[in-house]
């Protein structure tokens, strides 16, 4: 009994410490303001949402905690960074903590529903001597989700860089189960499957030219990137339409309070990004662009036809992000790239990829989430002979339409539920052969296709039995529909 009194004594003494604590760092701090006083709501209740970011990066912080008056009003953050809390009207304490950040401490006064944004930095806290791995034994084991690799652009950045140019999918070749097609490729195989059998997603939307440069050089522009996530093993069910792994790369939003500007020089391509509000608070903007001058690289080469050869690439990026409110978001994006070559006086190639995202998502409360995402993607590709009096091209080009509803359904803890539908709708044009630069020996032929529409729905539960056992089930059902002659 004694051991048990001695042992709560210290764990009240630690509590009633780190209260005072607390206290103390409330003391003397500014009120802040969320809502309107003229807001006629009878509602006693108000709802404060926002997101929860790493201070200069901009990325979002997941299962950060976010309390008011010690815990008696709390939530954590999701993978997006977002929170929600519904409390009375009135003035609160707020804390804000995670593990390795410095805890946040404010002082509001709620009048109404309201967005309060908080960025966190980087802390560091004393211990004894501790032993550090670099990741726990039975970490490959605990998760429901095996075989998910997931990285951040800014843990990308630390590695080797080809002439200044960040490449994500060369550092997926760094992972277990993922080799290269070849060298000079970013192409990437994942346990034997083809690159073929790979789904790349940028923003949710599949992205068919994922280079530039004949692979040496990614398609995704790092100053854009937030994160990405390749599925190798159990793929969930809200993914489908390939075999082998799924690549979902995720852009971010621009800055909502100040216009910043970033750029870089290499020995064979330059980017610019500017962002910034356009309303301070509500909506953002964000505009990415990069461009190459490489040929030269190739006339350093002695060999005659690579001197005589041509090669260049741009790419393209714009975000436009708003606030309808405190829980309801939207986002629009637009991706397009171009790339050409041309060896000698041989043959060359042409590829043009560009795609359209508007997505909303909803925030209503705590445990559903839902996400709805229109987007339209355009893809061509042209091979061509550029000599003689035989000299033609050959253009294949596809459009393809998508719309896809999801809701994220929590309600614990310990169970996540994603339930939804996906339509897309494959519209290809013929393919078409005409003379090279208007070559009048070569006659106009085109080869018609045929429409296609697939249509799925999906559900998957993610649950946490206790702290050794957890499972992920998932049922996707998938039809597709054949437009046109046979």
């Amino acid at each position: 009994m004694i051991k048990v009194f001695k042992f709560l004594s210290i764990v009240i003494l630690c509590c009633s410490f780190q209260l005072c604590t607390a206290q103390n760092e409330w003391d003397n701090l500014p009120w802040i303001v969320i809502g309107d006083s003229t807001d006629l709501n009878e509602n006693p209740n108000a709802i404060l949402t926002g997101w929860i970011k790493i201070k200069g990066t901009e990325e979002p912080v997941s299962r950060a905690s976010i309390s008011l008056e010690l815990f008696k009003y709390f939530d954590y953050t999701n993978q997006f960074g977002e929170y929600y809390l519904e409390m009375p009207k009135g003035k609160y304490r707020l804390l804000v903590r995670h593990v390795g950040m410095k805890a946040q401490y404010h002082r509001v006064n709620i009048l109404s529903n309201g967005v309060l944004d908080i960025e966190l930095e980087p802390g560091s806290t004393i211990l004894d001597e501790i032993v550090i791995s670099s990741r726990p034994i039975d970490s490959n084991i605990k998760g429901s989700l095996s075989g998910i690799t997931k990285l951040s652009i800014q843990e990308v950045k630390t590695l080797p860089t080809l002439m200044g140019e960040v490449d994500i999918l060369k550092s997926l070749q760094l992972m277990p189960g993922v080799s290269s097609v070849g060298e000079g490729s970013s192409g990437f195989n994942v346990r034997g499957g083809r690159t073929d059998q790979n789904l790349v997603l940028l923003n949710d939307v599949p992205i068919f030219n994922t280079s530039h440069a004949l692979g040496f050089i990614s398609a995704f522009n790092q100053d854009v990137v937030n994160d990405f996530s390749l599925y190798k093993g159990n793929v969930p069910a809200n993914f489908g339409g390939r075999a082998s792994s799924v690549l979902e790369v995720t852009t971010r939003r621009g800055d909502f309070e100040k216009w910043k500007y970033q750029g870089g020089v290499g020995p064979i391509s330059s980017r610019f990004t500017a962002e910034g509000p356009i309303k301070t608070g509500k909506t953002s903007l964000l505009l990415a662009g990069r461009t190459s001058y490489s040929n030269w690289v190739l006339k350093t080469v002695r060999d005659p036809n690579v001197k005589k050869s041509l090669l260049s690439f741009y790419d393209a990026f714009t975000s436009l992000n708003h606030r309808f409110s405190a829980n309801s978001t939207a986002d629009v994006t637009y991706y397009t790239s171009k790339d050409f070559f041309q060896f000698s006086n041989q043959f060359g190639y042409t590829w043009d990829n560009s795609i359209v995202n508007a997505k909303w998502r909803s925030f209503s409360n705590r445990k559903a989430s839902p996400v709805t995402s229109f987007s339209y993607g355009h893809f061509k590709n042209t091979l061509f002979d550029p000599s003689g009096v035989e000299a033609s091209q050959l253009s294949n080009t596809l459009n393809y339409f998508q719309f896809k509803e999801t809701v994220n359904y929590a309600p614990d803890e310990k169970q996540n539920i994603v339930i939804g539908i996906e339509s897309v709708a494959y519209i290809p044009k013929p393919e078409l052969q005409t003379g090279y630069k208007g070559n009048p020996n070569i006659p106009s032929k085109k080869a018609d296709k045929n429409n296609g529409i697939e249509f799925s729905v999906f559900a998957n539960d993610d649950y946490q039995v206790s702290e050794n056992f957890s499972f992920s089930a998932g049922l996707r059902y998938s039809h597709y529909i054949h437009v046109g002659a046979d």
